[in-house]
C-alpha cells in the first residue's frame, strides 16, 4: 500500500490520522509519517495500518 492509498482510504472512511493509528495499533506519529512519507517507513508499519484499513472495508472495527 503507498502513502497516497493510505491517505485516500482513510479519508474515505472519514478518519483522522489518530483515529486510524488507534485502529492499526501505531502511534499518531507514525501514521503521520507514513502517509507524508516524511521518513522510510517500516514494512510493519505499512501492513499494521493496512490491515486497519482492511477491516473498516469489511466492516470490522467500527466502534469509537
Amino acid at each position: 500500500m503507498t502513502a497516497q492509498e493510505c491517505r485516500r482510504r482513510r479519508e474515505a472512511h472519514g478518519l483522522t490520522i489518530a483515529r486510524l493509528a488507534a485502529l492499526a495499533g501505531v502511534s499518531e506519529r507514525t501514521a503521520l509519517r507514513f502517509e507524508t512519507q516524511s521518513v522510510q517507513s517500516r514494512y510493519g508499519t505499512m501492513l499494521a495500518l493496512k490491515r486497519a484499513l482492511q477491516g473498516l472495508d469489511a466492516g470490522v472495527g467500527l466502534a469509537a
